[in-house]
């Protein structure tokens, strides 16, 4: 038996301090979804911190790793003992039988006689002659090709358009100097791929949350003063070897 309600804050913060020991506590989904119904268990693996939307609960159930929002699952929950006894019903009363009263004696009724006449049975009717058409003599001459044709022909049911596409969940990270994208189609997970700067910057400059667009902003400028320092190594690194190449063709 699941909660009535999604996670709050007191519920995060005991599902953080628990995967920070190591643990994978077990959550149930609330409402079905993905071929999922609902009451399925799974296993909470990570907790996104900061949260990047609104999904940033990530369940293993079976061998998928799902994300759900803090009202899409909820912490299985125990029957106790008090709730059980009021669960069950209570029992029925006793009831004595009372003391029947003696039923009197009545005295077996005798059917009236009858005559013979009044026991002769009626013989039923005969059935009566079934009554056939005539046929149409028209009807007849044509070709079964040409009535056939007459008969008005059903419409084939239209076929409906596809249905709603899949669920599909975007999630984007950002470590190490560079921004990545990974895809879940109907719970499936693909594998990240690299999402160029270029990108982000262009998805920043359409957003309005000024706070948001600022953090993004930071992070391409960190990305690009990364990439200057390893072209100013690389370019150190090319100028020694050509010197040596240059000392070698003397």
């Amino acid at each position: 038996m699941s909660n009535a309600s999604g996670l709050d804050d007191e519920a995060l913060s005991r599902l953080r301090a628990d995967l920070a020991t190591g643990k994978r506590p077990s959550l149930v989904l609330l409402s079905g979804g993905a071929g999922m119904p609902a009451g399925t268990r799974g296993q909470l693996v990570r907790i996104d911190d900061p949260p990047q939307d609104a999904e940033f609960l990530h369940v293993k159930v079976g061998g998928d790793e799902l994300p759900f929002a803090p009202e899409e699952v909820g912490l299985p929950g125990r029957r106790t003992k008090t709730a059980a006894s009021a669960a069950s019903p209570a029992p029925a009363p006793v009831v004595k039988p009372s003391a029947k009263a003696p039923e009197p004696i009545l005295e077996p009724v005798r059917p009236d006689r009858r005559t013979r006449a009044d026991r002769v049975v009626t013989p039923p009717p005969s059935p009566a002659e079934p009554t056939t058409t005539a046929p149409d003599p028209d009807l007849a001459e044509r070709p079964v090709a040409e009535r056939s044709a007459d008969k008005p022909r059903a419409k084939r049911p239209a076929r409906s358009g596809g249905g709603a596409p899949p669920k599909l969940t975007l999630t984007l990270r950002f470590a190490d100097f560079a921004w990545t994208v990974e895809t879940a189609v109907a719970g499936r997970r693909d594998k990240p791929q690299p999402v160029p700067l270029a990108a982000i910057r262009g998805f920043a400059d359409q957003l309005e949350d000024q706070t948001l667009r600022r953090s993004l902003e930071a992070t391409v400028e960190a990305c690009r003063s990364e990439a200057q320092k390893k072209a100013a190594t690389l370019r150190a690194e090319l100028a020694r070897l050509e010197t040596e190449l240059a000392a070698l063709d003397e």
